[in-house]
């Protein structure tokens, strides 16, 4: 257990750390070009802005198309490790390669990207 404890202890005080500084310099930053109304933007923290403040975005317009095509091509990436395991003669288990993750990964990007282009694809023609 400690040895799984010491690289989180480690990986969250590297991120505090950077974090502190960065908010630093982009403080800094603001102040000196004038912009003295947006200098306390990082001490509220993770605030909804309100309605005269939001840039009209495109919303999600299909939510349950995207998830759906993660999910779907998650699966297929894990059938697809499956059927390399049984049918190659490679050392892929979970310990010794990071192949699987890698074709993992890959499959739920291609989702993503699937959904993009599809949303993208759906808004020129409306």
């Amino acid at each position: 257990m400690q040895n799984v404890l010491t690289p989180l202890i480690i990986f969250y005080a590297l991120y505090q750390g950077l974090r502190v500084i960065t908010d630093f310099f982009l403080k800094r930053m603001l102040i000196k070009r004038n912009h003295f109304e947006r200098a306390d933007i990082l001490s509220q923290g993770l605030v909804e802005p309100s309605n005269s403040e939001v840039q009209t975005s495109e919303p999600n317009r299909y939510p349950s198309l995207k998830w759906g095509l993660v999910v779907f091509m998650a699966g297929a990436g894990f059938v697809l490790i499956d059927i390399l395991k049984i049918q190659t003669v490679l050392r892929m288990d979970d310990y010794n390669s990071v192949l699987p993750i890698g074709i993992e990964l890959m499959f739920i990007s291609a989702g993503f990207l699937m959904y993009f282009f599809i949303a993208t694809f759906k808004k020129k023609d409306s």
